[in-house]
Protein backbone atom coordinates (compact mmCIF):
# COMPACT_ATOMS: atom_id res chain seq x y z
CA UNK A 1 0.00 0.00 0.00
CA UNK A 2 0.78 3.62 -0.82
CA UNK A 3 -0.29 6.82 -0.69
CA UNK A 4 0.21 10.49 -0.19
CA UNK A 5 3.86 9.71 0.47
CA UNK A 6 3.33 7.08 2.83
CA UNK A 7 4.36 3.20 2.12
CA UNK A 8 2.80 -0.18 4.21
CA UNK A 9 3.41 -3.53 4.38
CA UNK A 10 2.54 -6.82 5.21
CA UNK A 11 4.79 -9.78 5.16
CA UNK A 12 5.01 -12.76 6.24
CA UNK A 13 8.09 -13.73 9.20
CA UNK A 14 9.21 -17.68 8.83
CA UNK A 15 12.16 -17.77 11.12
CA UNK A 16 13.42 -20.51 13.61
CA UNK A 17 13.40 -18.84 16.63
CA UNK A 18 16.96 -18.88 17.65
CA UNK A 19 17.53 -15.98 20.25
CA UNK A 20 15.68 -13.82 22.54
CA UNK A 21 12.79 -12.17 20.57
CA UNK A 22 10.20 -9.61 22.66
CA UNK A 23 11.46 -10.83 25.88
CA UNK A 24 10.85 -14.31 24.67
CA UNK A 25 13.27 -17.12 24.90
CA UNK A 26 14.57 -19.08 21.88
CA UNK A 27 12.97 -22.11 22.11
CA UNK A 28 14.89 -23.15 18.39
CA UNK A 29 11.02 -24.08 17.28
CA UNK A 30 10.30 -22.72 14.02
CA UNK A 31 7.94 -19.75 14.05
CA UNK A 32 5.53 -18.18 11.08
CA UNK A 33 3.49 -14.96 11.54
CA UNK A 34 2.53 -11.92 9.77
CA UNK A 35 4.23 -8.08 10.39
CA UNK A 36 3.05 -4.79 9.37
CA UNK A 37 5.36 -1.98 8.50
CA UNK A 38 4.88 1.76 7.77
CA UNK A 39 7.27 3.81 6.20
CA UNK A 40 6.59 7.38 6.55
CA UNK A 41 7.94 9.60 3.95
CA UNK A 42 10.03 12.63 5.37
CA UNK A 43 9.42 15.02 2.28
CA UNK A 44 12.21 17.81 3.23
CA UNK A 45 14.70 14.73 3.21
CA UNK A 46 12.99 13.05 -0.12
CA UNK A 47 13.77 9.49 1.77
CA UNK A 48 12.09 7.53 3.98
CA UNK A 49 11.77 8.88 7.71
CA UNK A 50 12.01 5.38 9.70
CA UNK A 51 10.07 2.75 10.14
CA UNK A 52 7.45 1.56 12.26
CA UNK A 53 6.51 -2.37 12.76
CA UNK A 54 3.28 -3.90 13.97
CA UNK A 55 3.10 -7.57 15.33
CA UNK A 56 -0.11 -9.73 16.56
CA UNK A 57 -0.20 -9.44 20.05
CA UNK A 58 -2.22 -12.89 20.48
CA UNK A 59 0.91 -14.22 18.42
CA UNK A 60 3.38 -12.88 20.33
CA UNK A 61 1.36 -13.93 24.21
CA UNK A 62 1.22 -17.91 22.34
CA UNK A 63 4.93 -17.36 22.46
CA UNK A 64 4.52 -16.54 25.72
CA UNK A 65 5.33 -12.90 25.76
CA UNK A 66 3.72 -10.30 28.03
CA UNK A 67 2.14 -7.05 27.20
Amino acid sequence: MASAGRSARNRPILRTHQGVWAGVAPSGGYVEFEVMIHFPWNPVAVKFGGEKVWVDRAMLASLGAHP
